[in-house]
């Protein structure tokens, strides 16, 4: 076993980091079933009524993205 200390500020920016990657591997997967068969798909308005989101507040979210 190893024992690393890490800044408590770099650990948290590592973990958003890592949460990012995971995200982004989820959505990758998520557009080759997409291509595998698009039938599959629900729409985007569906899945943001689900989670509770609106769609002005995902537009936000994308333009601080930027």
């Amino acid at each position: 076993a190893v024992a690393v200390l890490v800044d408590p500020t770099q650990w948290n920016r590592l973990l958003e980091q890592l949460e990012d990657l995971q995200d982004a591997l989820d959505g990758l997967a998520a557009l080759a079933e997409h291509r595998k068969d698009p039938s599959q798909a629900t729409p985007l308005a569906e899945v943001l009524y689900e989670l509770g989101i609106s769609e002005h507040v995902l537009a936000e979210e994308a333009e601080s993205y930027e």
